[in-house]
């Protein structure tokens, strides 16, 4: 018998907060019937396959600690507002956006 060192994703958890733009009734739940409903852009500027990642089947391995070098309020999920600019973004220690931040820029 050998001890595992293994690392272990923590399970992911839709947003209670998160709903469609301009419809506070359709919320995660909303969006874990029907697929597609994962590219909706929600009412903070989250897409659904970021904030509703168990509705969508999404992983949840972006980091905790990482931010746009010099404004530690732009994090992972600001990166998910507009991946398709901000997954280039450099963060702290030279840290690509994309590589620290691969839910939120998975489609860019």
């Amino acid at each position: 018998f050998f001890p595992c060192f293994c690392l272990i994703t923590p399970p992911c958890f839709d947003s209670a907060t998160w709903h469609k733009r301009g419809d506070t009734s359709k919320d995660c739940e909303w969006v874990s019937t029907h697929s597609p409903r994962c590219g909706v852009r929600g009412e903070d500027g989250t897409m659904a396959h970021y904030s509703c990642p168990a509705a969508c089947g999404t992983s949840c391995d972006d980091s905790s600690s990482w931010h746009k070098t010099g404004d530690s309020s732009k994090d992972c999920a600001w990166v998910s507002t507009f991946p398709q600019k901000r997954c280039f973004v450099f963060g702290e220690g030279k840290v690509l956006a994309s590589d620290a931040c691969p839910t939120a820029c998975a489609s860019s």
